[in-house]
């Protein structure tokens, strides 16, 4: 899967912009690159957020530790507050 490498939103007009890289890669690979040539994978902090990727393929920062553990996001393991189902 492609990465999406943004700085901290998917807002149009965020500082830095939105990446999205060309190549295929596991998300761990994804993270990796996204933090060391932009910030670190994309962090969705809304449903207008979420809605303007629609149809988007790529990771996000999106993770949790095990399938017990609270969702997190990459940048600074914040807790994940937005979801959508």
């Amino acid at each position: 899967m492609k990465s999406l490498s943004g700085t901290g939103s998917a807002r149009t007009g965020a500082p830095g912009g939105l990446h999205q890289l060309r190549q295929r890669s596991p998300w761990q690979d994804a993270q990796s690159f996204c933090r060391e040539y932009h910030t670190d994978l994309l962090t969705i902090k809304s449903e207008e957020e979420n809605q303007n990727l629609a149809g988007t393929k790529g990771w996000i920062g999106l993770y949790r530790q095990n399938s017990a553990g609270p969702w997190k996001w990459s940048r600074g393991d914040e807790i994940a507050t937005f979801t959508s189902f």
